[in-house]
């Protein structure tokens, strides 16, 4: 993993002349340190809070900045305020399935996928399929909604599929150089009570002229209550053309 940057407030001991660090996120958590107890903090002069911006390492370890403050502690001690996290990329030209292995990610709460790329089938568009877990059953539903020309619509995928109608993508009919982007987030995927949900949008311009741009929200489910462990993504009719990119992320 790289380096994620992140921000928060960082105690320095300031009578004792300890050199250790301790980091507090007010309302985050039940463990955070909140506004008032740091005014208390402060106004006792046993501690003194600073704001601070800082690099958290792939050995989990944060290096602090402020002025010039600088100093290493484990994370043990943080609450990390960064919203999303880059897991992996794939860059898949010439592939038509791309798949994340999700079940180490216990730490967060939800993922993200996003993309932007274009399909080498001749058409104008390739559709862009989700399953989880290898499961190819027809377990999945699909809802869309679409705008486009200033006018909006629907466009469901009725009755059970064996995959989620995540994006159409730009196909080798559309004009030269066009390319759409999608994004989907699979929220509590790890849960083992409640059948998997995503919610997703996308674009796509097929043409130039006027009514050859689309946007699109998506929702869907699998019928299963599984913890996500593999996520796929499948084109159905041709191979992703190079400078096409994928990414997954985690959401705390």
């Amino acid at each position: 993993m790289a380096n994620v940057a992140i921000s928060g407030l960082v105690s320095l001991p300031s009578l004792n002349g300890s050199t250790l660090f301790e980091v507090a996120n007010p309302n985050v958590s039940s463990n955070s340190v909140t506004a008032n107890q740091i005014a208390q903090f402060s106004a006792n002069l046993e501690y003194q809070f600073l704001p601070f911006t800082g690099i958290l390492d792939p050995s989990n370890n944060i290096i602090l900045i402020q002025n010039t403050i600088t100093g290493i502690v484990n994370t043990a001690n943080i609450h990390q305020l960064t919203a999303e996290i880059l897991i992996a990329e794939n860059f898949p030209s010439g592939q038509n399935v791309v798949s994340f292995t999700v079940s180490g990610f216990t730490s967060f709460r939800s993922l993200k996928i996003s993309g932007m790329g274009r399909s080498n089938v001749a058409a104008s568009s390739d559709l862009l399929g989700l399953m989880f877990n290898n499961d190819i059953g027809n377990n999945y539903q699909t809802e869309r909604a679409y705008g486009v020309g200033g006018a909006s619509a629907s466009a469901a995928q009725s009755g059970n599929t064996n995959y989620i109608y995540i994006a159409d993508i730009c196909g080798n009919s559309t004009p030269i150089n066009m390319a759409n982007s999608f994004e989907i987030e699979i929220s509590d995927f790890s849960n083992s009570v409640f059948n998997k949900q995503i919610l997703g949008r996308y674009n796509l311009q097929n043409t130039t002229g006027t009514g050859g741009y689309f946007i699109f929200m998506v929702g869907g489910f699998w019928q299963n209550s599984f913890p996500v462990t593999v996520i796929t993504l499948s084109l159905s009719g041709g191979f992703w053309m190079p400078g096409s990119r994928i990414s997954l992320y985690g959401k705390r």
